[in-house]
């Protein structure tokens, strides 16, 4: 028995060590927003990762990951699966990275032909990767130059894009609406920056937006990003609420500048898509400064979001009202 129990120790420990160890070649992005989906090969058993991103495991070899704040550092990753185990590094993307991201095209990235041979070529890694075993990041790190990539790799060329019908007709829409009286008037305020909410307004499609940064210091305010969301409140026991699910939303067209310089104002609109969570939530707007700390954040109660609306214009007459009768003002009559 104990020889039987002993052999079943060591093929159990063989098993595990045929298991093939994979390192990522690049890091992988993730939303800063939203929910990114990782496609492994095989069913995933274990994800390993910091705890500033949400993690599950769904459909056996799909894996969600969200980051919890937008700040989320840069973090090692390990995945172990029916084939193999997975070793890289994961962060926060400060552009919009695909939504899925499956982890064989990473390994094994698209053969071009050769216009003049026909024979298939190898797309060609960059300076700082191909000197290095195993194109991997954990191995690369042994390496002082491996994070030096060269300028133009990190600058792409700018490429001149027209403006599509979608985005003048939403503009046109978001304009008009946004041109009328005042609707809202909450503020917040903190550094000598001060933001104020003019504007919240519904169509039958999108919601409008519009806001007034006062920069009352004698430095200009750089706008890193401006962040909306909706987070729902969870009830407790003994009355108090708790921070529950948080829906992110991403805008539709938005017009703001790339600063405020010092004692001016600047007005930022943004369009964004409908979305209605029930009334124990609150709308965050968080306004984000890119060379320090002066981040404003506004919070408004569901109420204002689902029952906003445009306030109709004052009248140039004013009605004097009896009981039983309505008619101009007595000013208007006595100069009649």
């Amino acid at each position: 028995m104990k020889k039987y129990f002993i052999s079943l120790l060591l093929a159990f420990g063989l098993s595990r060590l045929g298991h093939a160890q994979t390192y990522l070649p690049d890091t992988i992005r993730v939303n800063r927003l939203t929910t990114t989906y990782l496609i492994f090969p095989s069913k995933v058993a274990l994800v390993d990762i910091s705890p500033e991103y949400l993690v599950k495991i769904e459909s056996g070899n799909i894996v969600f990951v969200r980051p919890r704040l937008t700040s989320a550092r840069k973090s090692p990753i390990f995945v172990r699966t029916d084939n193999g185990t997975y070793l890289g590094y994961l962060s926060v993307s400060g552009k919009t990275p695909p939504a899925f991201i499956e982890v064989a095209k990473m390994l094994n990235p698209p053969t071009t032909k050769s216009v003049i041979t026909g024979q298939p070529d190898q797309a060609t890694a960059p300076a700082s990767q191909a000197a290095l075993p195993f194109n991997g990041q954990l191995l690369a790190s042994l390496n002082p130059l491996s994070g030096v990539t060269p300028q133009s790799a990190e600058r792409p060329a700018f490429v001149s894009v027209p403006v599509s019908p979608v985005k003048n007709a939403l503009q046109i829409q978001m304009d008009s609406l946004l041109s009328g009286p005042a609707t809202h008037h909450d503020w917040e305020r903190n550094s000598g920056i001060s933001v104020k909410l003019t504007h919240l307004l519904h169509d039958s499609t999108n919601t409008y937006i519009q806001l007034t940064v006062n920069n009352k210091t004698a430095m200009p305010f750089l706008l890193d990003q401006v962040s909306f969301w909706y987070q729902h409140q969870a009830k407790k026991r003994k009355g108090a609420y708790l921070d529950g699910e948080t829906y992110p939303m991403e805008p539709v067209f938005e017009t703001i500048p790339e600063r405020v310089e010092a004692g001016q104002e600047a007005r930022l609109r943004f369009t964004l898509p409908q979305f209605a969570p029930q009334s124990r939530s609150r709308f965050v707007i968080n306004i984000r400064e890119k060379t320090g700390t002066r981040n404003v954040t506004l919070s408004l109660p569901m109420r204002e979001v689902l029952y906003a609306r445009r306030k109709p214009a004052p009248s140039q007459k004013r009605l004097f009202k009896g009981r039983f009768f309505e008619t101009d003002s007595i000013l208007t009559l006595l100069r009649k």
